[in-house]
């Protein structure tokens, strides 16, 4: 994962003065720091609590061990065991075979993901040049025409290029079978559901793949283009007193980078179903949401910071629809919530 560079530090920082205020800002960090100390010791004593569960569970078994009982007592002992195994073998039989059922079909499932990525795979590394031309584009379109012949990818191991083409067939696999294991995941809980439970899910599960096809087309028409003449702008000519400085990419790192900016784009723009679903169960709702936004504004360019290379321009574009989405999420959940007091 990308480090935080300091200029994207920078932006958070500006972003937290004008959005937070420098009067509020330091109140903040306290509750920052409070919270994580106080999700440190619940882990703590979380921890704790399970392990005197299982000092108390070994201190009760060393007891069982330890006791000698009479013959008598173990009769009675056996014959409560019987009759409580006879008295419960019939609720066993259907939950045994419910449970049965339940994983036969999880395992038709998968079992058919599974064929589906395979094939995928396959596919995919057969044509592996062309996706590798495709996820070049970004890079020849922030080249332009004049520098094209002027610079390549190249690779310093003998097994890279094989290894990068097997993590281009995945990468392509994975993107295209995710809304077969959506579709797989729904017919596998669909039949468990009221109609009206229906209703409420069908959207997440359609919008789900839109949001993340969405996402990616973003990073790769738009963003890392931006990203890439960046960086470019870092190269230097050759002076009489000093060397050049250019840019000699490797493919793999270069194709791992717009990868992994596809695939962070395409699950950041997950947010709107995250929110709305949790408004749905009623964690959270549209006034708690819009008390909060300078914080969530905050946290955005944080995350954006993270997923992204070191550059400011990738961070403000990630940030940027990421709060645009969090406007229109607040927007849903305001109409659902009209719409719940109306039919009350």
């Amino acid at each position: 994962m990308p480090q935080i560079g300091w200029s994207e530090i920078l932006v958070i920082l500006l972003v937290a003065i004008i959005v937070i205020g420098p009067k509020d800002l330091p109140i903040v960090l306290r509750k920052f720091i409070q919270i994580k100390n106080g999700i440190k010791n619940y882990v703590n004593s979380f921890q704790k609590g399970i392990d005197d569960i299982v000092q108390e569970q070994e201190k009760d078994i060393k007891k069982i061990i330890d006791i000698n009982p009479e013959e008598e007592n173990k009769e009675k002992s056996k014959k409560t065991l019987i009759f409580i195994c006879m008295s419960d073998n019939n609720t066993n039989e259907q939950n045994q075979s419910s449970v049965t059922e339940h994983l036969l079909e999880l395992r038709s499932r998968i079992i058919k993901s599974l064929i589906f990525f395979a094939l995928t795979f396959i596919i995919s590394y057969m044509n592996a040049d062309k996706i590798y031309d495709f996820l070049l584009q970004p890079y020849v379109r922030a080249l332009g025409e004049g520098q094209i012949g002027t610079k390549r990818l190249i690779f310093t191991a003998l097994q890279e290029t094989f290894i990068t083409y097997l993590k281009l067939s995945f990468f392509s696999a994975l993107f295209f079978s995710f809304p077969v294991f959506l579709i797989q995941i729904w017919k596998f809980i669909a039949p468990g559901l009221y109609q009206n439970e229906k209703r409420a899910i069908l959207p997440f599960i359609i919008a789900t793949p839109i949001l993340f096809i969405t996402g990616a087309l973003l990073a790769y028409y738009f963003i890392m283009p931006l990203a890439i003449k960046f960086f470019l702008s870092f190269e230097t000519l050759s002076t009489q007193t000093s060397m050049p400085i250019q840019l000699e990419a490797r493919v793999s790192e270069y194709l791992s980078l717009i990868m992994v900016f596809m695939i962070a784009f395409g699950l950041s723009f997950e947010l709107p179903v995250l929110l709305i679903l949790l408004a749905t169960i009623g964690f959270v709702d549209s006034k708690y949401l819009s008390e909060r936004r300078r914080y969530v504004i905050v946290i955005i360019f944080i995350v954006a910071a993270v997923i992204t290379p070191p550059d400011p321009i990738s961070q403000i574009g990630l940030a940027i629809p990421l709060m645009i989405l969090y406007e229109i999420s607040i927007l849903i959940i305001k109409y659902l919530e009209k719409g719940k007091n109306d039919k009350s």
